[in-house]
């Protein structure tokens, strides 16, 4: 039975919320996003992107909708225009 699977762009400014991968049954559509989301957890690295007024950027991949409210719990935002839906 095919199933759908979202793909979409979360940015923020801090820490990457790991769990948010489990609770959207997600993970990192690239070796390079996961790299992202490792260095996010490094408070130097948070406090750099701040400083240079940069955001993190990172592409997730799942099997689930997004939820866009509990994303922004974290002070993250999936942008909703990136969402791209695939029959798998």
């Amino acid at each position: 039975m095919p199933r759908d699977r979202f793909a979409y762009t979360v940015i923020l400014t801090y820490a990457f919320p790991v769990d948010m991968l489990r609770y959207d049954c997600a993970w990192p559509d690239s070796s390079e996003d996961a790299r992202i989301i490792v260095a996010s957890q490094d408070p130097a690295t948070v406090r750099k992107a701040r400083t240079d007024g940069q955001h993190l950027k990172v592409r997730i991949v799942g099997t689930k909708y997004p939820t866009f409210d509990r994303w922004s719990s974290f002070g993250a935002t999936v942008m909703r225009d990136s969402l791209e839906v695939f029959k798998v």
